[in-house]
């Protein structure tokens, strides 16, 4: 089912085009990397060899600088734009990247130790949203991280309560912030949830 959410991210504005997005900078990426670190720090959380998987990766600049440290990386992605340039920019990585709206690629997608979000979730239909949770939930072998906005109502967004929806899903919501104004202005607002699997908690 195509959306016209899918039609906006298949061929997006300036704003929001894979050029521009890699002009953001680190600092989400940065953010990112600390959120995992000091949320699943124990060996028991890296069942799975350091793994993590992007929802939405785009053009890749969170996931390059998760690969940096160590992490192996893979994502999804709807818009083959930003994977071609993606591989591009990054030709020595090694990508495991599936092109496709979430809800029908993470089906495809192996277990991993981190599922992550930022600023993807908001504009998932709501028809899409519940396979898209259902699927990342059992991707997730240790915790999940999104970061989102949850509160406004507009064009191809849509305000949820993430931690009702994955708690109810067997994870164990353990660290909520906003997200600090000097990681990036695009997204001032935004809330950062983490997420344990209820198996793998040990606070």
């Amino acid at each position: 089912m195509k959306t016209p959410a899918h039609e906006f991210w298949l061929n997006p504005n300036k704003q929001n085009h894979p050029l521009t997005y890699l002009m953001h900078g680190d600092g989400r990426a940065i953010y990112l990397r600390r959120m995992i670190e000091g949320w699943f720090p124990e060996p028991v959380h890296w069942k799975c060899q350091h793994t993590v998987l992007e929802v939405g990766c785009n053009a890749g600049r969170n996931l390059i600088q998760l690969a940096s440290h160590g992490y192996l990386i893979s994502g999804v992605e709807i818009n083959p734009d930003a994977v071609e340039l993606m591989h591009a920019l990054y030709p020595t990585e090694s990508w495991s990247i599936k092109t496709g709206p979430a809800s029908e690629t993470l089906p495809r997608c192996g277990v991993v130790d981190i599922v992550f979000t930022i600023a993807v979730l908001e504009h998932i239909h709501p028809d899409e949203i519940d396979v898209t949770l259902d699927e990342m939930t059992r991707l997730a072998g240790s915790g999940i991280i999104t970061i989102e906005e949850e509160e406004k109502t507009y064009d191809r967004h849509w305000p949820r309560n993430y931690q009702g929806l994955f708690e109810c899903r067997g994870f164990r919501q353990v660290h909520e912030e906003t997200v600090p104004a000097e990681v990036s202005k695009d997204l001032r607002g935004f809330r950062t949830r983490v997420f344990r699997r209820e198996t793998n908690n040990s606070l």
